[in-house]
Order: C-alpha cells, then sequence, then structure tokens
C-alpha cells in the first residue's frame, strides 16, 4: 500500500509540472498575441484550478 501511494504522490507532481507547462505555452502564445486576452484568461483560469485540486 506505500508503494501506491509513492505512486500517486509522484504522478501527482509529474501532472502538476505538465499543467505548469501548459500555463508557459499559453503565456507564450499570448506574448506573441496569437490569443486573445479573454482565451488567456479562461485557459489560466482552468489551469490554475486544475492544479489546485492535484494539491488539495
Amino acid at each position: 500500500m506505500k508503494c501506491f501511494y509513492k505512486e500517486l504522490s509522484q504522478r501527482k507532481k509529474y501532472l502538476i509540472t505538465e499543467l505548469n507547462n501548459q500555463i508557459a505555452s499559453i503565456e507564450w502564445l499570448w506574448f506573441q498575441k496569437e490569443i486573445s486576452d479573454q482565451e488567456y484568461k479562461v485557459q489560466f483560469d482552468d489551469l490554475e484550478r486544475r492544479i489546485e485540486e492535484l494539491q488539495g
């Protein structure tokens, strides 16, 4: 059972890292003016919410 929790913890860390990478990606798209402020805000809020759920 201890191994299961360790694996779950590692998976959460991996998913949080991937979500942070997605945030960096949308920030770059916004900076390059490829997405609007509204699109950026919606995507950013969704990614932040998902990260909070994993950390919670």
